[in-house]
């Protein structure tokens, strides 16, 4: 998984819960990482995150935006 950079305040795409498709951006108050999935692992291990509680859906680029606490369940424990 390439972890690109950390982004403070973020704007994150969220469902304005009136139609079916609408979603609007919304700034996350705080630091969330962009991540690019590199395997089929990766794209399932994000998979297993909450979606709006641990990733988010980017307002602009690619990628998926993840807290701290989302990296570490999905990153394997680095040895030291």
């Amino acid at each position: 998984m390439l972890i690109q950079r950390k982004e403070m305040n973020p704007a994150v795409l969220v469902s304005d819960g009136r139609t079916e498709h609408g979603v609007e951006p919304v700034t996350y108050e705080g630091v969330l990482r962009r991540v690019v999935p590199t395997t089929a692992r990766d794209v399932f291990a994000l998979q297993m995150l909450d979606h709006r509680r641990e990733k988010f859906a980017p307002a602009q680029g690619g990628g998926i935006l993840v807290t701290a606490l989302g990296l570490q369940k999905v990153l394997p424990p680095q040895i030291s």
